[in-house]
């Protein structure tokens, strides 16, 4: 296994060798430790191979070929071979045998090109069950946001939606209810459609619901309307592609306090957590920090912070708020787990690990 790891993530593994020095467990492991800082010869065929193509020494099928009967990680082949150059059939060999659910999420878009819209659709049907959701659906976005792929190519983003649909459902009916038993009955999204979400931003924020729309029982979105004013509206979202849509919203001010005041008065009568998605420009807003901690303390709150260089103006050092930067759904499930872990603390005074499991148990 440390083989397989320093053959995929060579160059890493050298970093971590030159700088910490960790000592060799035994002779096994000091030639794999002197080949990864090229001081020795490959510790097995396996790992010459994948010294050969990314040296470039051999290319196209040829090198596509190696890799195969070698097993080696499918991140080796499309860091260095040019896929344009392969075979259909040799491409097709490699998805059945080297690549994991995980490669054929990243990579459907080649799927597609390489093998036709139909074998990708059997492609990810037979091996659904082994392809995490997060990066299927954000292999989705990306088709359906990008003007590069055809309206076939879309189609096929919006078919794999219906067949991921009952592993998605399935899944998103276990965090629902730990949610539920644990945090709160029911879940309310605010998303930021300011102008400061355009571009990156949004689409992060779609990216992270697209998995999960169907789990939320309301959508609210809000901005900036002429001085001082707040749109603040609630969307319908059904599908994958009414997700996609939040990308044309951006636009005005960000009347954050507002925003969390109004939809805080919501949640607080509904019994609902909140799952705002904000990078926190307030600039507009008639109302106070000290008026969104009023309102938001008792209401179970994950704040996912998408900016690069997140600011942290939304208070949390009091009541049941939880702020997280992130671009990753993990961002949302961790944020959970906290509010469950605060949710026992506070009505049992202790912790008992099997309760605290059952979200670690969700991975989405």
């Amino acid at each position: 296994r440390l083989e397989f790891q320093a053959i995929k993530y060579k160059e890493y593994m050298r970093w971590i060798v030159k700088t910490i020095h960790p000592k060799p467990a035994n002779d096994e492991v000091s030639k794999i430790f002197g080949w990864v800082v090229d001081k020795k010869d490959p510790p097995s065929d396996r790992a010459r191979i994948r010294d050969m193509i990314a040296k470039k020494e051999i290319a196209g099928n040829e090198a596509l070929a190696r890799a195969i009967d070698c097993g080696l990680p499918w991140e080796i082949v499309r860091a260095n071979v040019s896929l344009d150059s392969v075979d259909a059939s040799l491409f097709r060999e490699a998805v059945r045998k080297i690549f994991s659910g995980f490669d054929i999420a990243m990579q459907l878009a080649t799927i597609v090109r390489k093998l036709g819209i139909d074998e990708a659709l059997k492609v990810v049907s037979s091996r659904l069950d082994h392809i995490p959701l997060a990066p299927l659906y954000r292999a989705t976005v990306g088709i359906l946001l990008s003007d590069r792929y055809s309206y076939e190519t879309k189609s096929f983003a919006r078919k794999l939606e219906e067949i991921a649909r009952p592993r998605a459902e399935e899944v998103l009916s276990r965090f629902k209810s730990v949610v539920k038993s644990d945090i709160a009955s029911r879940i309310i999204a605010l998303i930021d459609v300011s102008g400061s979400m355009m571009g990156r931003r949004i689409r992060a924020v779609v990216e992270m619901l697209a998995p999960i729309y169907r789990a939320i029982d309301r959508f609210y979105v809000f901005s900036g309307e002429g001085f001082a004013g707040m749109r603040f509206e609630e969307v319908v979202i059904r599908s994958v592609d009414d997700v996609v849509g939040l990308t044309l919203l951006p636009r005005g001010g960000t009347p954050l306090w507002d925003a969390l005041r109004t939809v805080g008065t919501i949640a607080r009568r509904e019994d609902a957590m909140l799952l705002v998605f904000t990078d926190e420009q307030e600039n507009v807003s008639t109302s106070t920090p000290l008026d969104v901690e009023e309102v938001l303390k008792d209401v179970p709150t994950i704040v996912v912070n998408p900016a690069p260089y997140p600011t942290d103006f939304i208070p949390k050092e009091r009541g049941k708020i939880v702020g997280l930067p992130g671009s990753d759904i993990n961002a949302v499930l961790a944020g959970a787990r906290i509010l469950e872990l605060q949710n026992i603390v506070q009505t049992e005074g202790r912790i008992e690990l099997d309760a605290l499991a059952k979200l670690g148990y969700i991975s989405i």
